[in-house]
């Protein structure tokens, strides 16, 4: 079996498969854990055996672990506010070479990100794998009182609570109710005039990271020319 973009040749055509991919740069199999994309299935469970091992560095900020000193470099400029890595085509500076790689999709237009079960590709693996989960009807959890379907099951049990009376997570300021502490959180934030979530591809911020998430996904989704 011979590549089309190279003189390479394989034994087997699922080996040519996962060869032709480093040209087309797609990466169908994901990582459960972390969403990182992979050319193979080996190559990704090889990296997804690293997610049983034990953490041995933790920042010293938030307390999150990584396998590796580098990765806890990377992680601890979200905190420093460092941005070394810079855009050659608009010159944004970015903490980190993934989040750099992600930003310049905006410019190209690239979606590397093939759903395995039709032809629509995407930018991010997060929406290919929330559209993936569509082509599976009997996968998804459908709500008894309106209907409403979900494919994470914390989605679905958080909009069960929507339709009960009781709110039991309470502003101190305004009393207003909430049925989760997260969306309490998010509403402290309207009586703040801090903006601590800005976007990474471009240079707006925002007080809450639902208001980030659907700007993310709706106005800033776009290439940049």
């Amino acid at each position: 079996w011979e590549c089309k973009h190279c003189d390479k040749r394989y034994q087997y055509e699922c080996q040519l498969r996962d060869h032709e991919r480093s040209h087309t740069n797609e990466r169908p199999f994901i990582c459960d854990v972390c969403n990182k994309g992979f050319t193979s299935k080996n190559n990704r469970d090889s990296h997804a055996k690293r997610h049983n091992k034990v953490f041995k560095h933790f920042c010293t900020v938030c307390s999150k672990g990584f396998l590796q000193k580098n990765f806890l470099n990377i992680h601890m400029r979200k905190h420093t506010k460092e941005r070394p890595v810079q855009c050659d085509i608009c010159f944004k500076r970015f903490h980190s070479q993934g989040n750099l790689v992600k930003h310049k999709r905006l410019h190209t237009g690239e979606k590397p990100y093939k759903c395995d079960y039709c032809d629509e590709k995407f930018g991010s693996v997060t929406v290919m794998k929330n559209h993936r989960a569509w082509h599976f009807p009997e996968d998804r959890i459908e709500c008894e009182l309106c209907s409403k379907a979900f494919i994470r099951k914390e989605s679905y049990k958080v909009h069960l609570l929507r339709h009960k009376k009781d709110k039991p997570f309470k502003c101190h300021i305004c009393s207003k109710g909430f049925v989760v502490k997260f969306e309490l959180s998010e509403h402290m934030a309207s009586h703040s005039d801090k903006k601590p979530y800005a976007c990474e591809d471009c240079t707006k911020s925002f007080k809450t990271l639902t208001k980030l998430r659907y700007h993310k996904k709706t106005l800033c989704n776009r290439p940049l020319w």
